[in-house]
């Protein structure tokens, strides 16, 4: 699941809980350059709370290091050059500034 919380800060949240590992890999991070890292809650949930630019982008949980997960509670999929679908997320240009929308 995916929400743009009132601080503009991107909230990506996915419930795992035999994870070892999930990172957040996306148009954003450049795929495999930069992946963000979650944080592991004691009930299973994975979180990261993460600035991103306005604009249409795509994104994948990948899992221990072998598994990717589409999210489909995000703003939407596209079917990508693998055969398999990455998440849209679309985050609203505010006028003028670079300040994400609630």
């Amino acid at each position: 699941m995916v929400t743009i919380e009132p601080s503009g800060m991107v909230k990506f949240e996915i419930y795992l809980p035999h994870a070892n590992r999930v990172e957040i890999r996306g148009d954003f991070t450049f795929w495999h350059a930069a992946p963000i890292v979650m944080d592991r809650e004691p009930d299973g949930r994975w979180i990261a709370r993460v600035p991103i630019g306005p604009g249409d982008h795509e994104f994948r949980y990948f899992v221990d290091g072998w598994r990717w997960i589409t999210d489909f509670a995000a703003h939407g999929v596209n079917r990508n050059d693998h055969g398999s679908w990455n998440s849209g997320l679309n985050i609203p240009f505010c006028g003028g500034t670079t300040r994400l929308a609630a």
